[in-house]
């Protein structure tokens, strides 16, 4: 979600690209598509599993990967500005809320972060900031990279995918052991009620980084067989995101946990995507560059005021209906 324009490096298209078909696959995420095929809304149910994860990767690449940056620069700068975007915001959503309904409990709110609810990634963004210089000292060695993903892919991707895979009954304190080296922990001031915690983020958040930045490095030297295997192995990760949609209706489990960020199969999928994504981006850089930069400058914005904007579309629409409910009552002849 970080702003290429904050950061010291050469803007990088393909970047852009990517930060505007994530923020769209977000807001297709909080949308309803019933008015699908079952097919198609399954197919962009399962591809919507990138959305957050690439949110991200790209921002472990612009934070962790690119030109390292002063403490005080990073105080002063991002934290800062984040810090205060998401308490305005989240006050406006609190209010907004209460404002609907006045029995609310505000307090409740925002102890449970249950309102503004789609921000716990700008509060997950402003903690990593905090952490900045301990991060850097991870990525600023590849060999202490490669390590710290090995072991956030065994003790994270394998407690969240193990506890899926498992038929969804087995309770995920079962796998709390495969968490501690990460010193994960269960608390309101870590992350949100919905289990999104700094400690599970990071890992997501240096792997991106670290896999755009090689990507980068062997940006000419990419062939049509790489291209195949990515796609052949993306298209298969869809395929299975589908099926365990469908069981997970079946059961009634909550269909967004097939599409948690911290699965091992939505981790290698955020990265296929983003690779094809690259791969597409630079093709049509010549066509669409100069739109999609200025769009994804936007990104941020639209991610945050999306869901008010939602609502005050549905709140018209079923006035909307209501209203020809109403019409068609009191006028049965001339109603249609």
């Amino acid at each position: 979600m970080v702003s290429t324009k904050d950061n010291d490096s050469k803007r990088i298209y393909e970047i852009d690209f990517i930060k505007v078909t994530c923020c769209i696959l977000v807001i297709v995420i909080h949308s309803a598509c019933d008015f699908l095929p079952k097919p198609l809304m399954n197919c962009l149910d399962a591809l919507t599993a990138t959305a957050v994860p690439g949110f991200m990767m790209i921002s472990g690449y612009l934070l962790f990967f690119t030109s390292e940056k002063e403490y005080k620069r990073i105080i002063k700068v991002p934290l800062l500005k984040f810090s205060i975007i998401f308490l305005i915001w989240y006050l406006f959503y609190v209010f907004e809320n209460y404002r609907l309904d006045t029995s609310t409990d505000l307090m409740s709110l925002m102890v449970n972060n249950s309102e503004g609810w789609h921000l716990w990634y700008i509060k997950i963004y402003i903690e990593l900031l905090i952490c900045y210089p301990i991060i850097r000292c991870i990525t600023n060695n590849k060999y202490a990279v490669k390590l710290y993903l090995i072991f956030w892919m065994i003790f994270i991707g394998t407690k969240y995918s193990l506890d899926l895979l498992s038929g969804f009954k087995i309770s995920s304190s079962w796998f709390k052991i495969l968490s501690l080296p990460f010193f994960e922990y269960d608390g309101y001031i870590g992350g949100t009620t919905a289990g999104y915690h700094p400690a599970e983020c990071v890992g997501i958040f240096i792997m991106g980084g670290y896999f755009i930045t090689q990507y980068l490095k062997r940006k000419g030297n990419w062939k049509l067989k790489n291209d195949v295997v990515v796609i052949a192995i993306a298209l298969i990760l869809i395929k299975i995101i589908m099926l365990f949609q469908d069981r997970a209706e079946s059961i009634g489990f909550p269909v967004d946990m097939v599409r948690s960020p911290f699965h091992v199969y939505v981790v290698i999928f955020t990265m296929a995507y983003i690779y094809c994504g690259f791969r597409i981006g630079s093709f049509f850089e010549e066509k669409i560059g100069g739109i999609v930069r200025k769009l994804s400058e936007n990104c941020l914005g639209v991610y945050i005021i999306h869901p008010y904007v939602q609502r005050r579309i549905v709140s018209v629409i079923t006035k909307l209906v209501n209203w020809k409910i109403k019409f068609q009552s009191i006028h049965p002849k001339t109603g249609t």
